[in-house]
């Protein structure tokens, strides 16, 4: 009898620290989501939910290479895997046919080219959203100060701010949209339970704060 309480016990031990984990990535992630969900670094003065409703069509433009190309293409299959409310991202071969343009660009081009851009960022995004769902973007990365880490980097954090997640926070360093520059490759767990939450179809573009916060709580 000693034997199975001992082996009981120790089992217990090392299952709590699992649980402990996932339940604090899950706070993470709706503190995170209070913090980004419902507002824009720059520009944005809102306190309500914008998302996508329709396909996302991106196309790529400037000197970007084979190698963003397929980081890039190998991240939108990663959303579709694991941020099932997403709509479909696809990539298209012409501007005409896209709703995301996506610019490699000098840092010297980014304010001529970019509506809105604010002096010095190397990564910048800009939405256009009607009834609160999105359905225009504009992404700048500057390649020339750029090495591959810092572009990937990029895409992702840009990407993800133009999918509704449009403020930094200070919570987690090791999170793709943490407010202080780093060049960190993939999403964190709670990064990407917050895009999980802002997906769900319950969540809907235009919905308040507090009712859309609701909801998240519970969303994993």
């Amino acid at each position: 009898m000693k034997r199975r309480i001992i082996s009981l016990i120790l089992l217990l031990v090392l299952l709590l620290p699992c649980c402990s984990l996932a339940e604090s990535a899950h706070e993470l992630a709706y503190r995170q989501a209070e913090v980004c969900a419902f507002s824009a670094e720059y520009g944005d003065d809102r306190d309500c939910v914008v998302k996508w409703t329709d396909e996302i069509r991106v196309w790529f433009t400037g000197n970007y290479s084979a190698e963003d190309l397929s980081f890039f293409y190998d991240f939108t299959k990663q959303l579709a895997e694991r941020v099932p409310g997403l709509p479909p991202v696809v990539l298209v071969n012409s501007r005409e046919d896209s709703n995301v343009e996506v610019y490699f660009i000098r840092l010297s081009e980014m304010s001529s080219v970019l509506s809105g851009y604010v002096e010095g960022n190397w990564g910048f995004f800009t939405y256009w959203y009607d009834n609160y769902a999105i359905d225009d973007v504009q992404i700048g990365i500057a390649w020339d100060v750029c090495d591959s880490r810092a572009r990937n980097h990029l895409m992702m954090e840009e990407f993800i701010g133009a999918l509704g997640i449009s403020n930094d926070h200070w919570l987690d360093a090791k999170s793709i949209l943490y407010q202080q520059w780093t060049t960190v490759q993939k999403l964190t767990d709670a990064d990407w339970n917050m895009l999980r939450m802002l997906y769900d179809s319950r969540v809907t573009p235009g919905m308040g704060r507090q009712e859309a916060l609701r909801i998240m709580r519970g969303v994993y």
